[in-house]
């Protein structure tokens, strides 16, 4: 199987359960009771996701979003990380193989592509801001720079000292 005929990515999130048990079983790791609680925990994480994606899909259907698509995609980021671990755990070397016999490769590009969940459609800690915010009612993150213009905000690319004053990119030593 070559990468282009492998899922997209993100479309395992959810459906790792299946490729992981399958390389558990070839290896005889599904015998070993501690790895066999990580697999269950994998498969309910599957589940509690598929479940508050469909009440997500309801909510924006009635139009009523609310935030639960920051829920959702917390979930994602969460279970994208719970299946690489679990998946190359069940791997183990052979998960330095491109094309491991046990998986096809399939777990080895969900480990590689999985990092995209925490930034595609915001990052977790906007999602988490979102959250605090809209849902528990917690105040705004205080920010110096709110009300100025992005020109004038001061990071720490920024030179100090006269002879740099103003030249992004290079630090006065």
């Amino acid at each position: 199987m070559c990468t282009s005929d492998l899922p997209g990515e993100g479309a395992l999130v959810g459906r790792m359960t299946p490729h992981v048990m399958e390389a558990a079983r070839a290896r005889g790791a599904d015998r070993d009771p501690v790895l066999r609680q990580r697999l269950a925990h994998l498969d309910m994480m599957e589940r509690v996701f598929q479940y508050t994606s469909v009440r997500n899909a309801a909510s924006v259907a009635s139009g009523k979003p609310g935030v639960s698509g920051s829920i959702v995609k917390l979930l994602r980021s969460d279970l994208a990380r719970l299946g690489r671990e679990v998946g190359m755990e069940v791997l183990g070397a052979h998960g330095l193989v491109a094309k491991s016999a046990m998986s096809g490769g399939t777990i080895q590009h969900f480990a590689l592509s999985s990092p995209y969940t925490s930034i595609a459609g915001g990052t977790d800690e906007i999602q988490r801001n979102i959250i605090a915010e809209r849902i528990l009612g917690l105040p705004r993150e205080e920010a110096a720079d709110r009300d100025r213009p992005f020109r004038e905000v001061i990071s720490g690319t920024q030179a100090t000292g006269k002879s740099g004053a103003g030249k992004i990119g290079r630090a006065h030593v």
